[in-house]
């Protein structure tokens, strides 16, 4: 897995598109909780697609196992 610092320049790159893509190769399950980490960023960009690449990593994440994107909903909650 990428370290967190790889994931925040990924989710600095632009277009969206081409980050969702970059993000969707990332396994979702390790990819969770550097996006969760992004989302207190300074940086608007990365804050935004953070948000975008974290709602799709969770969906995906859904399918694969449920229990796990609920535990991912609960730690946004708590946040």
């Amino acid at each position: 897995m990428r370290s967190r610092n790889t994931v925040f320049e990924i989710l600095a790159r632009e277009p969206l598109a081409a980050v969702l893509a970059e993000v969707r190769l990332l396994p979702a399950r390790r990819t969770v909780s550097p996006l969760i980490a992004a989302l207190s960023r300074a940086d608007e960009c990365i804050k935004w697609h953070a948000v975008s690449c974290l709602g799709e990593t969770t969906a995906r994440l859904a399918g694969e196992d449920a229990e796990a994107a609920r535990t991912v909903m609960r730690r946004l909650m708590w946040n």
